[in-house]
């Protein structure tokens, strides 16, 4: 369904955006966002006097959206199944048909009824589908709805391999939302239906691996997924030791940098803030990762266990060769930093080894 233009999206194309009017426009749209940002929560929790003061102090607030994710307070108390909240918007006239989503959570944009569903949240998602919840092509293959699914897909030409209208983040068709919502059948169906699935390798295979399925990351790269295309550290951090072998063995680039943060994954697994992972470590340098390889300022995984304390790591890197005496930018070597931060154990166990600071 098209809906009007609401609070909280981006203003269209035609826009004159250097117009004294744009600018007044983008400046309401702020103001939306930042107060529907601060009251989410009373929704969320299920507040329902703070929500009703809120929205008499501000009725826009009804259906806007959070920035990014599109969350509205209708969103957040069917998540929280907060059914009177749900009952009280809805009379309000609240939209039941934004979608929205928590990024790390579900991946893709849902309806407030598509989350009650994957919560099991059963009387929200009875209420919100008996009071004007329209079940479109992305909610149909997230749902595992198949019949429906058909039904949409028949009534539009390439259907499978439209946009949603609504996702500024990232560019998402169906399929995703089928591998989002785990429905082999329903992927099974928008990949017959010709989906361009090389040409969104990428964000459904670190869907798949995010989610740990095996049969799912299978289904992709037999219908066309360049394996390669995959988030080397989804395959690390999510990825079951069947999903590493296969997709390292397809050829996913063990060694390749988060392109934002310019961490190899041998180094970013060996952070300290990111717990001690001696299996994930022991898998990489079996896959053939450099255990030498360094990210910013020069550190190396070793470098980076020793500033932690993770003796098991660093003794995983020793047995792998790792250079023991790498220094990073700053001259300082993995012995050198556990004396600074006082890493005692893994201080003897590097001079043991040979180190110098």
């Amino acid at each position: 369904m098209i809906r009007p233009d609401t609070q909280g999206r981006n203003p269209p194309v035609s826009r004159n955006v250097t117009s004294p009017e744009t600018q007044d426009w983008r400046r309401q749209i702020a103001t939306e966002v930042a107060g529907i940002d601060s009251i989410l929560k009373f929704a969320a929790k299920g507040d329902l006097p703070a929500v009703i003061k809120n929205l008499a102090d501000k009725p826009s607030l009804l259906n806007a959206m959070s920035q990014g994710h599109h969350r509205t307070l209708l969103w957040e108390a069917a998540n929280g199944n907060r059914m009177e909240v749900v009952r009280y918007l809805v009379e309000k006239g609240a939209d039941v048909n934004i979608p929205g989503r928590y990024r790390s959570e579900t991946f893709v944009l849902l309806k407030p009824y598509c989350i009650a569903e994957r919560r099991k949240r059963k009387q929200v998602a009875e209420y919100l589908l008996e009071n004007g919840t329209e079940i479109d092509i992305y909610s149909a293959a997230f749902l595992g709805e198949l019949e429906i699914l058909k039904k949409r897909t028949e009534e539009k030409d390439n259907s499978a391999n439209i946009l949603h209208p609504d996702d500024s983040v990232w560019n998402v068709v169906p399929l995703h939302y089928a591998v989002a919502g785990e429905q082999i059948q329903t992927a099974n169906y928008l990949i017959q239906m010709e989906t361009d699935v090389l040409k969104h390798s990428e964000l459904l295979l670190d869907m798949a691996c995010r989610l740990g399925r095996m049969d799912l990351v299978h289904l992709l790269v037999d219908a066309g997924a360049d394996p390669s295309k995959t988030p080397v550290f989804s395959v690390v951090y999510k990825g079951s030791p069947g999903i590493m072998e296969f997709l390292f063995g397809q050829g996913v680039d063990v060694d390749k940098k988060d392109k934002v943060t310019g961490w190899p994954p041998i180094a970013y697994v060996s952070r300290g803030d990111k717990g001690e992972h001696p299996g994930k470590v022991k898998s990489l340098v079996e896959y053939g990762a450099d255990v030498n390889a360094f990210g910013p300022r020069g550190v190396t995984a070793l470098h980076a266990a020793a500033k932690a304390g993770f003796v098991t790591v660093i003794e995983v890197l020793l047995g792998a060769e790792a250079d023991i005496n790498a220094k990073m930018i700053s001259g300082e070597t993995p012995l050198a930093l556990a004396k600074k931060h006082k890493r005692t154990a893994a201080e003897k166990l590097l001079k043991e080894n040979g180190a110098v600071a």
